[in-house]
């Protein structure tokens, strides 16, 4: 993305979440609340991509728009499917989500942990695969779940978004091979590769000596098995790849879960000592340039990855939600603190 390139704040987007957001940004005295408003070419300020009575030149526009812009794409363009009915909804941006995928963007490292059902899969799906077409070149996406029905959910799920695009958006998004463990962009050379959970610590730790994907994306950390042993073994071949040129993608480890207990829950016991080594996201952290931002981590943290945990209050998220949310744990007490209050104890 062309950072130094001139661009105006699409205030009048139909995206409801956009704006709130910079409005509660504003009013929590962020600086910087406006960023993810950013468009490059101004004369798509009142375009609806979805407009069927679109020129061919407003087409290629659109496009070299999503191509420099993922806020664009995620903001004017992605539509999440609705279970049971057709078409979709916009994607909705809240502080979780959005600290989520400025990291992500920025190459830092992080750990996810959202109120229950926020985004949080859709989120990362939708922006690793805007990644995944234009980020960069001849780059590895490794993704680890806790099943692999996990990694294929989540495929699924991006090919569902893609499907319900414009005829046009849908062909430049969907350029890929698929296979049962992989993806690959066969523009770019991306790939996407699933590895399989490992059967014992000793495989872990192998696994964890051969990681060489720029994005590495654990999905429902918490419960895959030895995960612990990969991470730490991985370290050697993360820091050597931090320290050589890429071709656009900035690595960036990705850690999402549901917490488990640590106290029964080997994989969930190491996550938990990750987030007390780790620093608390904060919204102010959004005014400081990046070389801040990561000098911030590197001394306020042990492990240089940062936590992102937003209660649900914050979210906007009222208490009808709240009790809705308690409805669907079935009104039990430990889903309840870790799930909808993120807690272990």
């Amino acid at each position: 993305m062309n950072r130094t390139k001139r661009f105006v704040y699409q205030i009048n987007t139909t995206n409801e979440s956009f704006l709130k957001l910079s409005i509660k940004l504003k009013d929590m005295g962020v600086k910087n609340n406006m960023f993810f408003l950013k468009l490059y070419d101004p004369s798509l300020q009142y375009v609806n991509p979805f407009d069927d009575n679109l020129s061919i030149e407003t087409k290629q526009k659109i496009i070299q728009e999503i191509i420099i812009n993922p806020w664009y794409y995620l903001r004017e363009c992605v539509a999440i499917p609705e279970q049971g009915g057709e078409g979709g909804t916009p994607f909705v941006l809240h502080l979780a989500n959005l600290a989520s995928i400025y990291c992500t963007l920025n190459g830092i490292d992080h750990y996810s942990v959202y109120p229950y059902q926020t985004y949080r899969r859709a989120s990362y799906n939708t922006l690793l695969h805007w990644l995944f077409m234009f980020g960069g070149t001849t780059t590895e996406f490794r993704y680890m779940a806790s099943s692999f029905s996990g990694f294929y959910n989540n495929m699924s799920r991006t090919l569902s978004q893609v499907a319900i695009l414009p005829d046009y958006l849908s062909t430049i998004m969907n350029m890929v091979v698929h296979k049962r463990t992989t993806m690959e962009n066969f523009l770019s050379r991306n790939v996407i590769r699933q590895i399989e959970n490992p059967k014992d610590r000793e495989t872990a730790e192998q696994m964890g000596n051969e990681a060489v994907g720029t994005i590495q994306y654990f999905d429902d950390f918490e419960h895959i098995p030895f995960v612990g042993e990969i991470i730490e073994s991985s370290a050697p071949a993360m820091y050597k790849m931090r320290n050589e040129k890429t071709s656009g993608i900035k690595p960036c480890r990705i850690f999402t879960t549901t917490l488990g207990d640590p106290e029964t829950n080997e994989s969930a016991a190491f996550g938990f000592r990750m987030q007390e080594q780790g620093l608390c996201w904060k919204p102010e952290m959004f005014d400081l340039t990046i070389d801040q931002l990561r000098e911030q981590i590197k001394i306020n943290s042990a492990n240089d990855i940062v936590i992102i945990k937003v209660p649900y209050k914050e979210m906007g998220l009222d208490d009808a939600w709240f009790m809705n949310a308690c409805r669907m744990c079935f009104n039990d007490a430990q889903r309840i603190r870790r799930e909808v209050h993120l807690e272990y104890y």
